[in-house]
């Protein structure tokens, strides 16, 4: 597989095993590794190498461009694993039941009345005490979802929830998962794009030139050239 071709498919095979490395590294790790770049341009440039078994500038420059992409791919994996994974083990904690379906109804209410020209009066949050000892699951154990309504609209929602008959109560109660899990879903993606964002810093740098270095020497070098 000489010429062209091959310096393509070598250079996105050896970026794409730098890619995994570097992503498995940063995952694992919670670290990223800045002279793993180097290996992923090495890859890049030896794949581009040896299957395009030709030697110029050409080999090089594609396996360069490729071990960027790479290290880009690389940590974008890492970051799209590592929030997956913290806020699957936060769903994993999530329960739902009739306070749920009733806030659903109640933002119904809510909708309805803003919708009119209504003024919803809404309660005011509880300040956050920063002397208090009690930790993270007593404020949940504390917590009521009916305190972030007006007392009105919640009693409203929970005697609509009340009269219906219990199929539609469970439908509600889907929906109210639904809408959350859809609200992951967004939340997700904005986490991911600021963590991707917040993933590079000056050492990429030099991480990416030192990348780019190895993989345009090995691509360019001729070591698969056999004639």
């Amino acid at each position: 597989m000489r010429g062209p071709i091959g310096w393509i498919v070598g250079a996105v095979i050896g970026a794409g095993i730098g890619a995994a490395i570097w992503a498995a590294i940063a995952y694992f790790t919670g670290y990223e590794v800045g002279y793993v770049a180097i290996l992923v341009g090495a890859l890049a440039g030896l794949g581009a190498n040896l299957l395009g078994q030709e030697e110029g500038v050409f080999p090089g420059v594609i396996a360069a461009i490729a071990a960027i992409l790479a290290i880009a791919g690389g940590k974008f994996i890492a970051v799209d694993l590592g929030v997956d994974h913290a806020l699957t083990e936060m769903s994993a904690e999530v329960t739902f039941g009739p306070d749920d379906a009733i806030a659903a109804l109640a933002d119904g209410i809510v909708e309805q009345r803003e919708s009119a020209g209504q003024t919803v009066d809404w309660p005011e949050p509880e300040p956050y005490d920063e002397d208090s000892n009690a930790d993270d699951a007593s404020w949940d154990d504390d917590y009521n979802i009916a305190d972030a309504y007006p007392a009105d609209i919640w009693q409203e929602a929970s005697a609509s929830y009340d009269r219906m008959p219990q199929g539609d109560r469970q439908q509600w109660i889907d929906f109210a998962q639904h809408e959350y899990e859809q609200g992951m879903t967004e939340f997700s993606d904005a986490i991911k794009s600021e963590e991707f964002s917040n993933s590079f810093s000056l050492f990429d740098i030099l991480w990416l030139v030192l990348a780019v270095g190895a993989a345009f020497q090995l691509g360019s070098s001729g070591l698969g050239d056999d004639e």
